[in-house]
């Protein structure tokens, strides 16, 4: 079965703890964190912040909830050190990759060699850095983005539009091809689909390939109702799961409820 994972866009400003209790309570195995929403990857090992990082990793092992990605580096404005401080954080947090994004004006042949670098820099700590594409930068599609990742050993994080047909989608899936690190569905979307519009949608997604629910538009870092967020949370998780099964096995579900 797919990994499901919550990202902190959805819930920008709850303490990383937080967000694994909303995760858990909603149904989800696994989390996504991205440090740009705090001070830096410093933040947190330093004073209070070095004591939420305990309490995460409490959180984590005690209600078995993984962090799927730590985000992000920004090639062509972080420096190394700045990188090597994300990294570390997501290695502390038993993360299995990182997030990278291209800044606008780095070209593409010095994009590819700082990715490349990263890459090196991100294997002693077992991860793997994953391009976010992003329309003015070097990688602006998924055939830019999988060739420099196909050179240098690194991956490919594709946000779905939930609105196209599923055989775009799956064609988007398949050009990505092991490239792929996972998939990530917006709650806008999902916020405006039923379980009958639902259906089907991601049936086609390999099984080990994650999936990640996250927001395009963070909601501003005050006055989160957590319960509120733990329930649509909850309904986020069961869409996605509606949208990866299969139509035979949910003729199958539907005619033994019947």
């Amino acid at each position: 079965m797919n990994r499901l994972a919550l990202h902190e866009s959805v819930a920008v400003g709850l303490p990383p703890a937080g967000l694994v209790d909303v995760a858990h309570a909603a149904g989800f195995p696994s989390v996504g964190l991205r440090v740009a929403h705090s001070p830096g990857p410093d933040h947190f090992g330093k004073g209070a912040a070095a004591d939420e990082l305990v309490r995460m990793v409490d959180h984590l092992l005690s209600w078995r909830v993984s962090v799927l990605d730590v985000g992000r580096v920004d090639l062509g404005v972080d420096d190394a050190e700045t990188a090597d401080g994300v990294l570390d954080l997501a290695g502390r947090m038993g993360a299995r990759y990182v997030t990278v994004g291209f800044a606008p004006d780095l070209e593409p042949t010095r994009a590819e060699v700082e990715f490349a670098r990263l890459v090196h820099q991100a294997e002693p700590y077992g991860l793997v850095p994953l391009i976010v594409l992003r329309p003015d930068s070097a990688a602006s599609n998924v055939a830019s983005a999988t060739e420099v990742a196909g050179r240098t050993g690194g991956g490919c994080v594709l946000t779905l539009d939930l609105e196209r047909d599923p055989f775009d989608i799956e064609d988007r899936i398949l050009r990505a091809g092991n490239h792929l690190g996972y998939l990530r569905v917006l709650v806008e979307q999902l916020d405006g689909l039923t379980e009958d519009t639902a259906a089907g949608r991601l049936a086609t997604v390999p099984p080990h390939i994650p999936i990640a629910v996250g927001s395009e538009v963070p909601a501003a870092p005050t006055g989160i109702d957590v319960d509120s967020l733990a329930e649509r949370a909850a309904r986020w998780a069961q869409l996605v799961d509606t949208m990866l099964e299969h139509p035979r096995s949910r003729a199958r579900r539907l005619s033994e409820r019947d």
